[in-house]
């Protein structure tokens, strides 16, 4: 059914996040960012914000890892957009996510 596709798709996108944010504690900055990436382009296509916020906030903390502050700030700003569609809990979590890995890039998104 369409329910046991979207429910098998989110599992896929959860793993890829797991699978981003272990390469982003080895310090493996470009893989990571680069399955982030793929999930943010998924997720879109499904509707699943929760997991872009989670993504964007991921790639930035991969940014900062690599160097690239003023990119990282662009991502983490873009993570910032999203939960304002939906709720401001989610925004004050995503704020939260982005100060844990702004002070340690390789502890991920939370």
């Amino acid at each position: 059914s369409a329910l046991d596709v979207e429910r098998n798709f989110g599992l896929g996108v959860e793993l890829r996040v797991l699978k981003a944010s272990i390469k982003l504690q080895m310090g493996d900055w470009k893989t990571a960012n680069q399955l982030y990436d793929e999930v943010i382009r998924s997720s879109a296509d499904h509707g699943l914000s929760g997991w872009t916020v989670k993504a964007l906030v991921g790639i930035g903390a991969t940014l900062l890892g690599l160097g690239k502050s003023s990119e990282a700030g662009l991502s983490f700003d873009d993570a910032l957009a999203l939960p304002v569609r939906t709720s401001t809990r989610r925004k004050e979590l995503t704020q939260a996510s982005i100060e844990r890995v702004t002070t340690d890039p390789q502890s991920g998104p939370c």
